[in-house]
């Protein structure tokens, strides 16, 4: 493993490179539906991981890694969609991914695969549990709501639970994924699971389109819509990459990664202006389950950037 990959800080040059990924998706180049501009966006961010593969003596840098995770994250629920509908036909049930088992168990399946790995450790099989069911929990409890305020019968709570799953495993997917790429990238992985949190989470963006529908003016919307992801894929991973020591670093990726999250939230609330109490108190463990995920993939990134090491040492000293 190259140790230019797991050093950081890195130079700004690099950082600026690193960072491309995130502009292009300010601009609105990325998005879960398909349009001209996802197309495009596609195509540029491929286009930067050839170059940046070629420019790198056939090998991916460690700072184009933002590009494949956004990648990634455009196309999981597309994955996750077709594997729904084909459990559906099997199962002949309506299709729907939150309510396949093979999807909910997926991320279980992902978890134990890394306590297999960390199992030298006992406290790093236990952290890795921890997070992952606290990100399963706050998913669940974003959920509460709609009990509360719609009178949902409490029938359909398996139903709910089955969505909370397939939330919280939205999330624990890609950074169960990014774990093989951290043997070779160590901490700069985080930058994938950056891509392919925001990917995931951008859909959420503009509120299924009820932000633009009542915000009254274009220009705001469109500051809006750059404030919320600059501070989730540009300022956040060029915090990470900038700060020196590791708890400087995620701070100001999760501090600013959060900040995205909650201004998102308190501006579809005051434009929307139907948020009561409960909705703005659903909206905690939300921003919680976002921090933790990136906080899980920082800490596993790391982990498996150590353990190489130690095996590099040990192979030497032998």
């Amino acid at each position: 493993m190259s140790s230019d990959s797991t050093r950081l800080p890195i130079p700004d040059n690099r950082i600026i490179l690193a960072v491309i990924p995130g502009l292009l998706a300010t601009l609105g180049l990325v998005s879960g539906n398909l349009s001209f501009w996802t197309v495009l966006g596609v195509i540029l961010l491929l286009l930067f991981v050839t170059v940046s593969w070629i420019h790198n003596n056939r090998q991916l840098p460690g700072w184009s890694l933002m590009a494949v995770g956004i990648l990634l994250g455009i196309s999981q629920p597309v994955v996750l969609g077709i594997i729904g509908v084909l459990m559906a036909l099997v199962t002949s049930t309506p299709p729907s991914p939150a309510s396949s088992p093979f999807v909910l168990a997926l991320p279980w399946i992902g978890i134990a695969v890394l306590s297999l790995c960390v199992k030298q450790n006992n406290q790093h099989v236990t952290r890795t549990w921890l997070l992952a069911a606290s990100i399963v929990l706050c998913s669940i409890l974003v959920r509460v709501k709609y009990f509360i305020l719609f009178g949902i019968s409490w029938s359909v709570v398996g139903e709910m639970l089955g969505v909370s799953l397939w939330s919280a495993g939205t999330l624990l997917l890609p950074i169960i994924a990014g774990r093989i790429l951290a043997r070779r990238y160590g901490a700069p992985t985080i930058l994938f699971a950056v891509g392919a949190t925001y990917a995931w989470y951008e859909v959420l963006i503009d509120n299924a389109f009820k932000v633009s529908a009542n915000i009254g003016s274009s220009e705001l919307f469109w500051v809006y819509l750059i404030v919320v992801r600059f501070l989730f894929v540009v300022i956040g991973p060029w915090l990470f990459l900038h700060a020196k020591g590791s708890h400087r670093q995620l701070f100001g990726l999760i501090g600013s990664v959060c900040a995205s999250v909650v201004i998102n939230i308190v501006v579809s609330g005051f434009v929307r202006g139907d948020f009561t109490l409960i909705i703005w108190l659903s909206a905690i463990p939300y921003t919680i389950s976002i921090g933790l995920s990136l906080l899980l993939a920082a800490w596993l990134y790391r982990s498996a950037d150590e353990s190489q090491s130690n095996a590099s040492i040990n192979q030497t000293a032998s």
